[in-house]
């Protein structure tokens, strides 16, 4: 995949949702959807990326299986399952309690390296089920990724789940795998209650089923609400809301889905849908999630993200979308949204460096780009001939 297609992925969707036509505001999902579906299957989208696709009017490159199943961003699949928050009480009870951890891969000179130490799953849903798959108990694990649960004694198993969701003050956010399903992911485990035991450390591993990938995911976003509540959480003049928690934004992923597909699109796409509070974000192509471009373990392209959320809900976007690789004259206000959750990915990180990968060092791995946002400095992916790659 060439660098310039790359460097326009975060704005693509806001150009076809102006092609659609689609209003800023509206209490009408389903038709909205029916007008965006409608119109994307009936108009050509002119997509202006610098490689010059130009209007698309067919079927380009995609797997079927990616597109399985799968109906528009827009749409409005089942409901997620209600948040597990209410914990029941048992007078004849067990405690189990154990850790949840998940591993990311984390950036080397090359790339995308292998992955890290083991880091806690923070303030997630704890679901456990009996073995007819009813709820038995609810909770949460805390900072350091521990949780403490209450069973009914007995020879009976439960299923423990730890789930890719959170909802309460520190962070409100559910990764599902797509808008047609809504289902969270699950770290799980069986115990049998019939004694108070620790069982240990579960581990959401970057390889493999990359389960690692959904909770790293919320772990960028938890990070981001803990950065803003340091910053704004007292407000030093009038006028000015003191910061908790922000609304809940739905993020979908999927490992080995290009969401672009949605779009036509062959190369890598990761995007926010303004007005529906939901993320998009790139887990592979095709299939692939070793040699291909993904976003799961790239922070700053997950927090710009989710910048671009935070700045629809907490604020008023007028940027017309389009094409952006800094290397041309923009549109101020385009500029301005993108600078935006450029900045904001390098303040939550605290680095001033926007970095994007392709692959992982276990297939072949490079940099799209790697930029010194301060300083405009880069490290460029070895086959591009962009000056600056920027």
């Amino acid at each position: 995949m060439q660098y310039q297609n790359k460097t326009t992925k975060n704005n693509h969707f806001r150009l076809i949702s102006q092609k659609a036509s689609i209003p800023k505001s509206t209490t009408d999902k389903s038709s909205v959807m029916n007008q965006a579906l409608k119109t994307v299957s009936t108009l050509s989208l002119c997509l202006l990326l610098q490689t010059q696709i130009g209007c698309v009017s067919e079927k380009t490159s995609v797997s079927t299986s990616n597109l399985a199943d799968r109906v528009s961003p827009y749409y409005d699949g089942p409901s997620e399952l209600a948040y597990c928050s209410t914990a029941t009480s048992y007078s004849d009870k067990v405690t189990i309690t154990g850790t949840a951890t998940f591993q990311a891969r984390e950036l080397y000179a090359g790339g995308l390296g292998n992955p890290g130490s083991a880091k806690p799953i923070r303030y997630a849903e704890v679901r456990v089920l009996n073995s007819s798959g009813t709820v038995v108990q609810c909770g949460e694990t805390d900072n350091s990724g521990q949780f403490s649960i209450d069973l009914p004694t007995g020879n009976s198993s439960y299923t423990i789940q730890i789930n890719s969701r959170s909802f309460n003050n520190n962070l409100k956010a559910s990764v599902l795998d797509r808008p047609e399903r809504n289902i969270f992911y699950s770290l799980t485990t069986s115990v049998k209650a019939n004694s108070s035991q620790n069982i240990g450390t579960l581990n959401a591993s970057a390889k493999g089923d990359i389960l690692g990938g959904a909770f790293n995911i919320l772990e960028q976003l938890l990070l981001a609400n803990e950065f803003l509540r340091s910053e704004v959480g007292t407000c030093s003049f009038s006028g000015c809301d003191n910061f908790t928690v922000a609304d809940k934004v739905f993020v979908y992923w999927e490992s080995g889905f290009n969401p672009g597909s949605y779009f036509d699109l062959s190369s890598g796409l990761s995007f926010y849908l303004p007005t529906y509070s939901r993320l998009f974000i790139l887990g592979g192509i095709d299939g692939d999630t070793d040699s291909s471009d993904t976003d799961h373990f790239d922070n700053s392209v997950i927090i710009h993200e989710y910048g671009h959320f935070l700045e629809d809900i907490f604020a008023t976007s007028d940027s017309p979308g389009g094409s952006h690789s800094g290397n041309k004259v923009i549109d101020p206000r385009l500029a301005w949204g993108e600078g935006w959750a450029n900045f904001f990915q390098a303040a939550v990180k605290d680095s001033p460096f926007y970095a994007d990968t392709s692959g992982n060092i276990d297939g072949s791995t490079d940099y799209f780009f790697n930029i010194n946002i301060e300083d405009n400095t880069s490290l460029c992916a070895s086959g591009s001939s962009t000056p600056g790659c920027d």
